[in-house]
C-alpha cells in the first residue's frame, strides 16, 4: 500500500533558544532509547513513502554540492586547500546532525560549536579543516568551536548553498546577513536547497550524528526456536518529516513516523530485507568514520546469517547475539548526551 502524498508546509519552527542577548540557533536534540524505544514495525514496512509533492512556490532543489567560494576564500586565507570534496560533504551531513550557530547580535559576534561523546572524530574535523579548537576538560561532552572572525567567515561560504535541512538553511541565512551587517565580507545569500542523494556522502555524516544500526530478538511462539531477528536502521530528527521521507523513498522501503506525541522527533524506520543492499551498497562506498563505523559492519555479518538462515540454528542465533551485544554496547559509547534544548 502506498503511503499517502505529503505537501510540505513551510513554517518558521526551528529551535530559539533566549539567554539575554544570545540568540541560540539550534535544532540538535537529545535521542534517547535508540536501542530500546523502537515501535515494532510488524506489516508496516510496505508503507513506503514513494513521492511527496511541493508548491510551485518552494526555493528549488539541487543535488549537487558547490565548494568553489569555500575553496578559493581558503586559499585566500591558508595559501591552498587540500581538503576533499567527498570529506566535505559528509562534514556538512554531521553539521546538520549535530552542529549549532550561536549569534549574539547585542555584543555583534557568533561561534560555532559541535557537541559530540567521540572526541576522535572532533580532533579529525580540526585536523582536516586546519582550525578551530578541541574541547573536553570540564565539559560534559567534547566539542569542537570556532569563534575567530576569518573562520567563521570560511564556514559560512562552505554552508551557504550546500545545506539539506530547511530550517539550517535559513540559520545559515542569518549568520551571513550578521557578517554582511558587520562588514566581515559580502557574501551574497545562496537560497538554494540540496535534496538528499545517495551519490554523495551527506547521509553518511548526518548517519554519524542522528542514525542507529540495531538489531532485536524477540520472543515468537511460531518461529523456529522461538525467537525472531530483525535488522533496523534507524534515524531521528527533530521536524524532519520531509527529510525522512526523502530518504524513505531513496531507500524504498521503511517509514516515518512522529516518534513522540507531544514533541516534533520524527524517525525513519527499515527493518525490510528489500531496504538492506542499498543501506549496504551505500555505507560501503560511503563509510562512516565514527564508531558507528563498527555497529554497521556487525549489523552487516547479522544481515549475511540472516540471509543464510543461520538465526534458525541454535549456534547462529547465538552468534548473532553476540553480534547485537556488540552493536549495543557501542551504541551505549556513542548515545548524545548534554543538555537538551529548552525555549527560554
Amino acid at each position: 500500500m502506498m503511503g499517502p502524498s505529503y505537501r510540505e508546509i513551510r513554517v518558521n519552527n526551528f529551535a530559539i533558544c533566549w539567554n539575554s542577548s544570545l540568540k541560540r540557533l539550534r535544532s540538535t536534540f537529545i535521542s534517547k532509547n535508540l536501542l530500546n524505544g523502537t515501535q515494532s514495525a510488524g506489516n508496516r514496512d510496505q508503507n513506503v513513502v514513494k513521492n511527496y509533492s511541493t508548491s510551485a512556490s518552494e526555493t528549488i532543489r539541487e543535488k549537487s554540492f558547490k565548494f568553489t567560494n569555500f575553496y578559493n576564500d581558503y586559499c585566500r586565507k591558508y595559501g591552498k586547500c587540500q581538503i576533499d570534496e567527498k570529506w566535505l560533504e559528509w562534514f556538512i551531513g554531521f553539521v546538520e546532525g549535530d552542529g549549532s550557530i550561536y549569534i549574539d547580535n547585542k555584543k555583534s559576534r557568533c561561534y560555532f560549536v559541535i557537541r559530540q561523546k567521540e572526541i576522535k572524530i572532533l580532533e579529525e574535523i580540526q585536523k582536516t579543516l586546519g582550525f578551530g579548537n578541541v574541547k573536553s576538560i570540564g565539559e560534559s561532552c567534547p566539542k569542537y568551536i570556532v569563534t575567530d572572525k576569518q573562520n567563521i567567515i570560511l564556514l559560512a561560504h562552505l554552508f551557504n548553498g550546500n545545506i539539506i535541512i530547511a530550517h539550517r538553511q535559513q540559520q545559515v541565512s542569518q549568520l551571513i546577513t550578521l557578517i554582511n551587517n558587520l562588514k566581515w565580507d559580502l557574501i551574497e545569500i545562496d537560497r538554494r536547497i540540496l535534496e538528499v542523494d545517495l551519490t554523495t556522502r551527506w547521509l553518511s555524516g548526518f548517519t554519524d550524528a542522528e542514525g542507529c544500526f540495531n538489531i532485536t530478538i524477540q520472543k515468537r511462539q511460531e518461529v523456529k526456536l522461538g525467537y525472531r531477528v530483525r535488522a533496523k536502521f534507524i534515524l531521528d530528527q527533530n521536524n524532519g518529516q520531509v527529510l525522512l521521507k526523502q530518504i524513505c523513498t531513496l531507500f524504498g522501503y521503511g517509514r516515518v513516523y512522529l516518534r513522540y506525541k507531544d514533541r516534533t522527533i520524527y524517525r525513519y524506520l527499515t527493518d525490510s530485507f528489500k531496504s538492506y543492499e542499498k543501506i549496504i551498497d551505500y555505507f560501503t562506498q560511503n563509510p562512516l568514520k565514527t564508531k558507528k563505523k563498527q555497529s554497521f559492519e556487525n549489523w552487516q555479518l547479522v544481515y549475511k546469517k540472516l540471509l543464510q538462515k543461520e538465526h534458525l540454528t541454535e549456534h547462529g542465533l547465538e552468534e548473532i547475539r553476540n553480534l547485537a551485544t556488540k552493536i549495543n554496547i557501542i551504541q551505549s559509547k556513542v548515545k548524545k548526551q548534554g543538555k537538551s534544548l529548552k525555549k527560554k
